[in-house]
């Protein structure tokens, strides 16, 4: 089981870290792909694709480093992308997602299975880590130590 949890969270937050890389090489690709949606106001468009390549990037690289808040992010983030995607989908729009900078070609539909996977290797991680006890192993030994 700790290699499944390993490999999710290295695929999971590789994943992120890479997406926000290939996106950093040619920003204003991302930004287009995120006006075709029509979901953003022209002047909020670049903030908001500077904003989700940073967010992306510091996402991943918190889930790679065990980050409870950074895993919660995560799965915020792919809930968000699922219903933009669903929503783009639902109007009919032929685009790339763009999740990978200019080398994703897949479409919308490749795109929102992709990231019902990565929610649920998320999930599994936050259950996983919602089951372990909190304290370390050697904690009872610590506490039957007296102080005078």
């Amino acid at each position: 089981m700790r290699l499944l949890i390993l490999f999710c969270r290295i695929l999971c937050g590789g994943f992120f870290i890479v997406s926000a890389l290939t996106k950093l090489s040619h920003p204003s690709d991302f930004a287009l792909t995120i006006a075709a949606f029509g979901l953003v106001l022209p002047a909020l468009i670049t903030p908001i694709a500077w904003l989700l390549i940073l967010t992306e990037l510091l996402v991943g690289l918190g889930v790679l480093c065990r980050r409870q808040i950074a895993l919660v992010g995560m799965m915020a983030l792919l809930v968000v992308f699922m219903a933009v995607l669903s929503y783009g989908m639902a109007i009919g729009l032929d685009i790339n997602c763009g999740c990978l900078g200019q080398a994703d070609l897949s479409g919308l539909p490749q795109a929102l299975g992709r990231d019902a996977v990565l929610l649920g290797m998320c999930l599994l991680l936050w259950f996983k880590r919602a089951s372990r006890p909190d304290t370390p192993k050697h904690s009872k030994r610590i506490s039957k130590i007296t102080w005078r």
